[in-house]
């Protein structure tokens, strides 16, 4: 019996050694390397276990506190949860301050409650300081924090002393910043009578 070429054939033949080439070509070829500041880049938000989230009248502590939660609770981390009582420069740092104490109570209380409806451990902290960046960074300092999240909002909404508070914390951090800037769906209309 003679064996005959059939063109067909050669064909399929040709279609099939390509397809299982291709196969193990795919399969055994070398995944391209990640660029060094890629690779860098990913070890460090890793550790982000420790998060500060500074407390202000300027801006709601919900928020900002729900962000942190929410990346604490991916890695297993806590929330530092600081208020800063601003004092002049002609009072003592260790001056009792009864009202403005209070207010800050009730808004650091207000974000721990928010810490804890979402599963967060969270430590509070009052500080009396001269300066609100440097009570934070000092706080951080202290704690040892990993990441700072700063709530900012719209100039509308936000006093300019903060601003320049979130813009010193974000220069001097010797940590990571994250900053949540919650814009104002709306402008409220003024009413004239």
């Amino acid at each position: 019996m003679i064996a005959q070429i059939n063109p067909f054939g050669i064909l399929l033949g040709l279609v099939f050694a390509i397809a299982i080439g291709a196969s193990f070509f795919w399969m055994l070829r070398v995944a391209p390397a990640t660029p060094l500041p890629v690779a860098r880049g990913r070890r460090p938000v890793e550790k982000v276990a420790k998060i500060l989230v500074p407390i202000v009248d300027a801006m709601p502590p919900e928020r900002a506190v729900e962000l942190a939660c929410r990346w604490a609770n991916i890695k297993k981390g806590e929330l530092v949860l600081v208020r800063v009582v601003v004092l002049p420069d002609i009072l003592s740092l260790n001056v009792p301050m009864p009202e403005e104490d209070k207010a800050a109570s009730q808004s650091l209380n207000l974000a721990y409650e928010v810490a804890e409806r979402h599963g967060c451990r969270a430590h509070m902290y009052l500080v009396h300081h001269r300066n609100m960046a440097e009570g934070i960074l000092q706080v951080a300092r202290k704690e040892q924090v990993n990441a700072i999240m700063l709530g900012l909002g719209t100039p509308a909404r936000m006093p300019g002393e903060w601003r320049q508070t979130g813009f010193d914390i974000m220069r001097r951090a010797e940590c990571e910043v994250f900053v949540d800037q919650v814009p104002l769906a709306v402008q409220p209309t003024t009413l004239r009578a």
